[in-house]
């Protein structure tokens, strides 16, 4: 029988500043939420957007917190998660994506990423990275 797998990936822009919240003064915890359009229209004519907070931590966290800001264009590869609680008789859940890793999709110098990663972040950089492409030139 196969083995089924819970992972998500979702690329999207950030929403808000990344709420960092540090635990117990050795583990940290980053939470963000990431907006993702679908491919469907509402009646106005407007894409319609999904949200997903997404959730990393310790080392993962710091980069996060240094380097993500609202705009970013983010993608988030981790697990579906749900917490479920009480609180005053209400029962109540919360969806999030426990992130494994994330990549900063926004071009440097762009308005919606203040700052880019150095090359001795743990932040994983694409392939397309490694080439010198001219915008006027097509890829192929």
């Amino acid at each position: 029988m196969a083995q089924a797998n819970n992972m998500i990936m979702i690329v999207g822009r950030v929403g808000g500043e990344p709420e960092m919240k540090y635990i117990d003064g050795n583990k940290v915890v980053a939470r963000f939420n990431v907006a993702v359009n679908r491919q469907t229209k509402d009646q106005s004519g407007n894409y319609l957007t999904d949200w997903f907070t997404c959730e990393f931590w310790n080392k993962q966290a710091e980069i996060a917190g240094e380097y993500i800001k609202k705009g970013t264009l983010v993608s988030v590869v981790g697990t579906g998660r749900v917490d479920k609680w009480e609180t005053n008789g209400e029962k109540r859940s919360r969806f999030f994506i426990l992130g494994d890793n994330f990549q900063l999709l926004s071009p440097k110098g762009s308005e919606s990423q203040h700052e880019s990663p150095t090359p001795h972040s743990s932040v994983k950089k694409s392939a397309a990275d490694d080439f010198d492409l001219d915008d006027d030139i097509p890829p192929f």
